[in-house]
Formats: C-alpha cells, sequence, structure tokens
C-alpha cells in the first residue's frame, strides 16, 4: 500500500516532501485519517495542521489569484512619472520626442 511505503522512509519524516505526500494521501482519500494515523504514528492534530500548512502554501495561490493580484506593487516611481509628463507636453507642442 502507499502508506507502507511512506513508512519506510524515517529519515525524511520531517521533510517538506514526506509531509506533501503525507497530505496529499490525506486529501486523495487513498488512506483514512485513522490509516495515517496507525501506520505513521501522526496524531489528528498534526494531520489538520499539515492540512492547513498544504491549503496555505500549496493551494490558496492557485486558487484565489485575487489576493495575488491585489499584493503586486505598481510602479509609481517618480522619475518614470516625470518622464511621461515630460513627453506629454513635447507632444502638445509638436517637438519629435526621442526615442527612449
Amino acid at each position: 500500500m502507499y502508506i507502507s511505503a511512506l513508512s519506510r522512509n524515517k529519515k525524511s519524516r520531517k521533510s517538506l516532501l514526506f509531509k506533501r505526500k503525507v497530505v496529499e494521501t490525506f486529501r486523495a482519500e487513498i488512506a483514512t485519517a485513522d490509516q495515517i494515523q496507525q501506520t505513521l504514528h501522526i496524531s489528528q492534530t498534526e494531520l489538520r495542521r499539515l492540512n492547513r500548512w498544504y491549503f496555505k502554501h500549496r493551494l490558496k495561490p492557485y486558487l484565489f489569484l485575487e489576493s495575488f493580484i491585489q499584493t503586486m506593487k505598481k510602479k509609481t516611481d517618480a522619475s518614470y512619472l516625470k518622464a511621461v509628463e515630460q513627453r506629454l507636453l513635447e507632444t502638445e507642442k509638436g517637438k519629435p520626442v526621442p526615442a527612449a
């Protein structure tokens, strides 16, 4: 079974790869929470904590892109704004604008 393959590798029990595989096994319903607790000796609290971590760091960025878009910085550099205003004034006057 898939859980027994996870239990063999005891050195990497604290690695992110192991934790991710445990949560993916639980979420894909390959194994129940009771089976994971018995074979891997992971408590119910630890499994819930890993599940929240997995959602926060692995799934949330793909599910809720609005939060990513809102946190992006907008370009408000003062020198950039000054250059745009200068180009606008030059085009209004009719002077040729040098390509930058």
